[in-house]
């Protein structure tokens, strides 16, 4: 094998996954990688084989002791990196004089009887890969990638994100806020609700990803159980995949051809793709806020913001979490185009799209990441907030024209509206106009009691509801 093939420089990468991201995502390729799919398909194999081995009617095969099943189980919880470039051999370039077989998954299945040669359990060797096709084994072991991949990499950031933004919602859900509909002054909500419902978005489909089952299958070549069924037909072979596929910790589908038919990625990448969609909107809003002065961003001795201007803190980490949300659903959309299509019984097009999901959560799990270390230098500026708001009348004039409709007053919407549209309204303006309308005492001492800092509704009950449930929900779901 060439030494360059095997030995690997960060900086000579095409992908800027493993190029310039490769200090943040470097622990993904534990879960997902080259090297954790051959160790995940050895992982479906060894266990295949101490079910079978436990299936009391099955008489073909013996019991095994535990010394045996401890022994076999060491070969994927100690599998090294030698180990699979012994495998990437079989398959590749040969080994040890045998010619390459171009084939992964049997590679996997010859690496491993040569681990049991030699050993009590050469005598059962070849039940290794036993009436099974390499999508048996392949759906199985990217099953183990991705849930690995997800709650051990992913979710754990994902988490840590949402704690964020409930603390900031919570500490600032009383600092009312102009907010903007079609980019035009509206009415006032809290910064504190913005940040509760991003949190809001986010909960209901990391509750959902969470949750969710992949299904599997393990049905033989074309999805019938023709071997198995064929050696031993008294065996209920539909009971045993399913008790094994239970096991494993995934949803059992029996109805399939030689693939599962990648439904399930299918649901579980779109609530992903959901996920990216509402941190993209994060990231713009948050790189909005800040250009209006609503953030003040750290100084952090020895950073430079621009190479020719030399008073720049840049919020490229707010831009590299929008990119890389973009980056992952563009792989994502491509996912979810591509694995529910396959021509007859299967064709092996959906295996460069599988070899790829670790791309779209390493994408995903760098815009999370970038967005933490973000909001870990920045401070709201609550003076900016407030100023923003304060004086701007026109944006309680909703409250007045709805409170004039529950005193039978005549038109009040349309004397609203040629009192202010287009028209900058400020206090003085405000109770003048106030003044102008005869009320009686009691319902203009009401009105002139209104003013942008203090209508901004449940805008703080919402908040804290909303963060209770977050609370109660990671405690139970997350």
């Amino acid at each position: 094998m060439d030494l360059k093939y095997k030995y690997f420089d960060p900086l000579l990468a095409i992908s800027p996954i493993d190029g310039r991201h490769r200090i943040d995502l470097e622990p993904l390729s534990e879960y997902y990688s080259e090297f954790a799919l051959i160790r995940n398909r050895i992982k479906m194999e060894v266990e295949y084989l101490i079910a079978l081995t436990d299936l009391e009617s099955f008489s073909l095969l013996r019991y095994l002791s535990l010394d045996e099943k401890i022994l076999l189980r060491s070969i994927y919880e100690d599998f090294t990196l030698e180990d699979a470039q012994i495998v990437n051999q079989i398959d590749r370039f040969g080994y040890n004089g045998t010619p390459a077989l171009n084939h992964d998954v049997k590679a996997c299945e010859y690496f491993l009887k040569t681990k049991l040669s030699g050993t009590s359990l050469h005598d059962i060797q070849e039940y290794v890969h036993f009436a099974i096709t390499s999508e048996d084994c392949n759906n199985i072991a990217y099953n183990f990638m991705l849930v690995d991949s997800l709650q051990r990499f992913y979710f754990p950031k994902l988490k840590e994100f949402c704690d964020v933004l409930a603390n900031l919602a919570l500490d600032y859900k009383d600092l009312a806020m102009l907010s903007k509909t079609h980019g035009m002054d509206a009415s006032p909500t809290t910064f504190g609700k913005e940040f509760a419902n991003f949190l809001f978005r986010i909960q209901k489909e990391f509750e959902f990803l969470y949750s969710f089952k992949l299904p599997a299958k393990l049905n033989g070549a074309v999805g019938n159980f023709n071997a198995h069924y064929f050696i031993d037909p008294n065996i209920n072979w539909i009971e045993f995949s399913s008790q094994f596929i239970a096991n494993l910790g995934f949803e059992p589908n029996f109805m399939t051809t030689q693939i599962e038919s990648h439904d399930g990625f299918t649901k579980l990448f779109s609530s992903l793709a959901s996920i990216n969609n509402i941190l993209y909107d994060f990231s713009v809003n948050m790189w909005l806020y800040l250009s209006k002065g609503y953030f003040v961003q750290q100084k952090i001795d020895g950073e430079v913001g621009s190479s020719v201007m030399p008073h720049k803190i840049n919020p490229w980490r707010l831009e590299v979490a929008e990119a890389s949300t973009r980056e992952a659903n563009a792989k994502i959309f491509g996912f979810i185009n591509k694995l529910q299509h396959s021509r007859f019984q299967r064709d092996l097009s959906d295996h460069e799209a599988q070899r790829a999901f670790g791309v779209a959560i390493g994408h995903s799990f760098l815009a999370v990441s970038h967005l933490l270390d973000e909001f870990s230098r920045l401070e709201v500026n609550s003076s900016i907030v407030t100023s923003d708001l304060d004086g701007v009348y026109n944006v309680v004039l909703e409250a007045v024209q709805t409170y004039l409709r529950t005193l039978d007053f005549e038109d009040p919407y349309e004397i609203l509206k040629d009192f202010s549209r287009g028209k900058n309204i400020n206090k003085q303006v405000f109770h003048d106009f106030i003044f102008s309308l005869q009320l009686s005492d009691q319902d203009q001492k009401y009105l002139l009691g209104l003013n942008p800092l203090n209508y901004t509704g449940l805008a703080s009950t919402l908040v804290e509801r909303t963060v209770f449930n977050f609370q109660i929900s990671k405690l139970q779901n997350l």
